[in-house]
C-alpha cells in the first residue's frame, strides 16, 4: 500500500469482476496502463455511521458465534444489515432500523 494505491500484475484476474467487487464494497479502483502512470479522481464523500465497535477478544465464544452468524445473513431489506464482521470483531450499527 502506498497512500491507498496498490499496484497489481496478476495473470488470470478478470479486471471487470475485480472492479465491480471493489465498487460494491464502496471503494474506488482505477486501472492505468503503466506502473509509473498516476490515476487521479475525486474521492467519494465521507460517510459516518453511529455504531459500537466490539473486539472478539472481549466477548464470549457464544456471543462471537451468534454475532458471526447474524453478520453473515443476507437479506434484501435495504439498511437492515446492522452487524458487520471486520475480521477481528464487529461493528454494531445503532442507527439501523430493525
Amino acid at each position: 500500500l502506498n497512500m491507498g494505491r496498490i499496484v497489481v500484475d496478476v495473470d488470470g484476474v478478470n479486471l471487470s469482476e475485480l472492479i465491480n467487487k471493489v465498487s460494491e464494497n464502496g471503494y474506488l479502483l482505477r486501472v492505468v496502463d503503466k506502473s509509473d502512470q498516476h490515476a487521479t479522481s475525486t474521492p467519494p464523500p465521507l460517510t459516518t455511521l453511529t455504531c459500537i465497535r466490539c473486539s472478539t477478544a472481549h466477548i464470549t465464544e457464544t456471543d462471537n458465534a451468534w454475532l458471526y452468524s447474524l453478520s453473515h445473513q443476507t437479506n434484501d431489506d435495504g439498511e437492515s444489515e446492522w452487524i458487520h464482521f471486520t475480521g477481528s470483531g464487529y461493528l454494531l450499527r445503532t442507527d439501523a432500523w430493525s
